[in-house]
């Protein structure tokens, strides 16, 4: 069976309200599923399976203090602050752990889409 059938299997047996928002990791086939199944819902990559990626990267000894760094960009308030969290977090580490970098930088955008959301409060 495929991504599509079982991702719209559960809404329509739950009879769930269709979402606005989907998070899953970036396998290509759950993101094609996704946008087929939920026509007009974001898709958000899972910031942990994101984080995972960008970590494989780097040295386990300096693991603990740049993914400290790594977490600041989805706490900060806005957009555009994590863009500039990010950015400073590329410019620290770029020379140091270039592929980390590139990873993040190549899917920072699909880790964002939460920020199109009004924030709820809780």
């Amino acid at each position: 069976l495929s991504w599509l059938h079982y991702i719209t299997l559960g809404v329509r047996f739950y009879c769930i309200i269709p979402p606005r928002l989907i998070i899953s990791d970036a396998h290509s086939g759950l993101v094609a599923a996704i946008r087929k199944g939920f026509p007009g819902a974001s898709w958000q990559r899972c910031k942990v399976h994101f984080m995972r990626n960008i970590l494989a990267h780097v040295p386990h000894k300096e693991k603990n203090a740049f993914a400290q760094q790594l977490k600041a960009v989805w706490l900060a308030p806005t957009r555009e602050q994590a863009y500039r969290r990010a950015e400073e977090l590329c410019q620290q580490y770029e020379r140091r752990f270039p592929k980390a970098i590139r990873c993040l930088e190549d899917g920072l955008e699909d880790s964002l889409a939460f920020y199109t959301f009004p924030a709820t409060g809780c």
